[in-house]
């Protein structure tokens, strides 16, 4: 059976993506405009979207190179998802520094490196970005960002606190996971952790079987500049 990018890159070649429009709330709400190669990743996953028929949840990797602008292809996907009407984002990680790095590329417009448009507009409504604890006041107008680590979003959801993510808020919630450089994203959990079946897929899938429509988006770094859907399960 052949990878999802395997017959993608076939159709590619036929040109059925050269059809497929990027619509204006994304070119027109971000900073940056996109590279050729980040164009053909959003339209094979616009393809995806539109043919994917009534699936709830989504799983799929981009295999992008280092700096291959892979974050600007997150704020273009979290674009995109808005539209579909998600406002629930966790961006997740595997170090506390990656973090600092994102949060300028996505939450400070006076930042050189911001990715969004100064004014985000989608269907005539003004749409804000804001970051938040958890998502016990997301606004439905608004882009709500939740930055973690996965390792303290682990440690979160199995030590419910206060003000924190827990696995009750996923049951009523629609929630997009942006997982950045997620081949990294096992290797900081304890071997104990593993030993106890705790790992990072075990607690990704608890919060997909949780939530009522849980889409996972992951940007894996590879040394191939190709943009590949290469996983989608339903």
């Amino acid at each position: 059976m052949a990878f999802l990018y395997e017959e993608y890159d076939n159709l590619s070649k036929h040109g059925v993506f050269d059809d497929v429009k990027i619509p204006s709330y994304i070119t027109e709400n971000l900073r940056h405009v996109l590279r050729g190669y980040q164009k053909e990743g959003l339209k094979r996953y616009l393809y995806f979207s539109k043919n994917r028929g009534n699936q709830q949840k989504e799983q799929m990797l981009f295999n992008m190179a280092t700096g291959a602008g892979k974050t600007l292809m997150m704020a273009a996907f979290i674009l995109e998802k808005y539209k579909q009407g998600e406002r629930n984002f966790i961006f997740m990680v595997n170090r506390d520094n990656i973090i600092t790095k994102t949060r300028d590329n996505l939450l400070n417009a006076s930042s050189l490196k911001y990715l969004f448009a100064d004014k985000i507009e989608i269907d005539g409504e003004a749409v804000a970005v804001r970051e938040v604890q958890d998502f016990s006041d997301s606004s439905p107008y608004a882009i709500n960002l939740h930055f973690t680590t996965i390792q303290k979003l682990h440690q979160d959801l199995h030590n419910p606190r206060e003000n924190r993510l827990s696995f009750e808020q996923f049951e009523d919630l629609s929630v997009v996971i942006l997982a950045d450089e997620a081949h990294h994203l096992n290797s900081g959990l304890k071997k104990k952790e593993k030993d106890e079946n705790a790992t990072w897929t075990d607690t990704i899938t608890k919060i997909q079987n949780c939530s009522l429509k849980s889409s996972w988006y992951y940007v894996n770094i590879s040394d191939n500049l190709n943009l590949r859907i290469s996983a989608i399960r339903g």
